[in-house]
């Protein structure tokens, strides 16, 4: 939101709004396929990548943010300028839908905001695996 108001004769202008959006990654691919480990890359179990349905899905989500950004909101253009995502590989490959829609956006990667279920830290890929995958 941009708008002007005067106070005391001075005008001052607020700044737009900032908007954070939350979501979760598609769907997993060991809810949909017990084996899929078999016909992984990588020896990683509590990191599974997307389902084919979940990758539908963060098409999905990449499409509705690209209407969004699209849309005109009351009077002013709205563009994502942040992607903040778990490492998990099932994350990044939804955020990275959302990137490759909106174009002009990168995924920041922050270990922390990841769920740990076990006593042991997940086994994430690094940087250059993520580029690659």
């Amino acid at each position: 939101m941009n708008t002007s108001y005067e106070t005391n004769s001075t005008m001052i202008e607020r700044t737009k709004s900032k908007d954070v959006f939350l979501t979760r990654h598609g769907a997993r691919i060991d809810y949909e396929d017990p084996q899929w480990l078999q016909h992984c890359s990588h020896n990683r179990s509590d990191d599974p990548h997307l389902s084919p349905s979940g990758i539908i899905a963060a098409q999905e989500l990449a499409r509705k943010f690209k209407r969004m950004q699209n849309e005109d909101r009351e009077g002013s253009c709205w563009k994502l300028t942040h992607i903040v995502s778990s490492p998990y590989i099932r994350c990044i490959e939804t955020a990275n839908e959302v990137a490759l829609a909106l174009g002009d956006v990168s995924i920041k990667v922050e270990p922390g905001i990841a769920e740990v279920n076990t006593s042991r830290h997940p086994g994430f890929l690094d940087v250059a695996d993520l580029k690659s995958s």
